[in-house]
């Protein structure tokens, strides 16, 4: 699922969180992909690590168990973390790339539910590039 909305501050972040802990009280493994990577929020809700992250997939070939290193799990709501890592120069030239159609199938196949945060879709095209891989969106 992808999480965004039109323009910034609207709690697209807060929405994404909130839906997967949700979600991950059903019992089920969940991961929250931090995708607004001009300006990644979800490790700092978290107060986790942000030195490795998507970007990282997103720039390397990786297996799947070389992608399930890169994610951190939260231990007081138990889900999974993959956040942005560092902000590359032009965020939605990387999210075009064949590449996040990979990591979405391969994290699928450890995880019951994905979560992106998305950027706003009236600043930047990223959130809706994002929008075609999973196979449901949220708006």
């Amino acid at each position: 699922m992808v999480v965004t909305s039109c323009v910034p501050s609207e709690g697209k972040t807060t929405t994404s969180i909130n839906l997967a802990v949700t979600l991950a009280q059903t019992g089920a493994r969940v991961l929250v992909i931090d995708g607004d990577m001009r300006r990644p929020s979800v490790h700092a809700a978290f107060g986790a690590e942000n030195k490795r992250g998507l970007s990282n997939l997103l720039s390397n070939d990786m297996t799947e168990a070389e992608m399930l290193l890169l994610v951190q799990q939260e231990k007081e709501s138990g889900l999974y973390l993959l956040t942005s890592g560092p902000v590359p120069p032009n965020p939605a030239s990387w999210l075009v790339l064949i590449k996040m159609r990979k990591i979405i199938f391969e994290l699928g196949k450890t995880f019951d539910h994905i979560v992106i945060d998305s950027p706003p879709v009236a600043s930047f095209t990223d959130g809706i590039l994002l929008r075609q891989y999973p196979m449901a969106s949220f708006w």
